[in-house]
């Protein structure tokens, strides 16, 4: 499954993609739909760097950022 699909889950209000080493910079703009999002963790996602977690900024419920590791 790919971020892609996460479109139709527009309510999800939290997500963990920790250890998810295939996520880029790119992939993140598949999370703008998620409008309620509120809590996100991206912990050891290597290949996200500054540029993608601006994209994060379209999430505006988003609340909690944990990018440990």
């Amino acid at each position: 499954i790919g971020l892609a699909n996460l479109g139709p889950l527009a309510a999800l209000q939290e997500l963990n993609l920790s250890c998810c080493e295939g996520i880029t910079d790119r992939g993140l703009r598949y999370l703008w739909p998620l409008a309620f999002l509120e809590k996100l963790e991206l912990r050891k996602c290597s290949k996200i760097t500054y540029a993608g977690l601006v994209q994060l900024r379209h999430l505006t419920a988003l609340r909690t950022l944990d990018l440990d590791g």
